[in-house]
Formats: C-alpha cells, sequence, structure tokens
C-alpha cells in the first residue's frame, strides 16, 4: 500500500474515471412512465441509493487526464 503525506512531493495529477451504478424506487404506474420519470429527474430531484464499490471497479477505472502543475 502505497501512504500519501503532506510531504509527498506531487508532481502529475492523473485524473480518472470509475463507473458506479444507482439503485433508483419511483412510484408509477406503468414501468414505461417510471423510465420517463427517472430520464427527466434521476440524479436531480430524485436521488438513488449508489451500490457498493469492489475493488475491481477502481482497478478497472478509465484514465481520463494526466497533467502537470
Amino acid at each position: 500500500m502505497i501512504e500519501v503525506t503532506s510531504k509527498a512531493k506531487k508532481e502529475k495529477y492523473f485524473v480518472f474515471s470509475v463507473p458506479t451504478a444507482y439503485i433508483y424506487e419511483i412510484q408509477a404506474e406503468t414501468e414505461k412512465e417510471a423510465r420517463e420519470i427517472l430520464v427527466e429527474h434521476g440524479g436531480i430531484e430524485i436521488h438513488g441509493d449508489q451500490c457498493e464499490m469492489l475493488a475491481e471497479d477502481y482497478e478497472n477505472a478509465e484514465l481520463e487526464e494526466t497533467y502537470e502543475m
């Protein structure tokens, strides 16, 4: 395990994206209506529960950007 401390020299930055999934419970009369509500309001007015992240999720992270400061 690599320990990061405030004394560590940080010259490069690496930006990763880690896919995740959310569970949403939506009240509607039909599945079609529920999907429409999810698409229109999901993540803004309707908040889901994030699924548990696994080590595999982090191992498969996509490197999006690298930059130096």
